[in-house]
């Protein structure tokens, strides 16, 4: 399982992990927390969503972050 953070504002803390992958698309459970409330939503994700999330740099996986961060 992936874990993809999503760029967004500052203060908030939200991350999506893909829970299962089929042709069509991803099974996507988007944790966030804003303030210390906290919200869990799973939903379906195209897979052309997906890529151009990734392509556009909304969403980018967690170890590549990471990578980036200590270079």
């Amino acid at each position: 399982m992936k874990t993809y953070y999503i760029m967004n504002a500052k203060g908030k803390n939200d991350y999506l992990s893909i829970i299962n992958e089929n042709e069509s698309g991803f099974m996507a459970c988007i944790y966030r927390d804003e303030d210390g409330y906290e919200e869990t939503i799973e939903n379906f994700m195209s897979r052309e969503l997906f890529e151009m999330c990734l392509r556009t740099g909304y969403i980018v996986e967690a170890e590549e972050k990471k990578a980036g961060a200590t270079a």
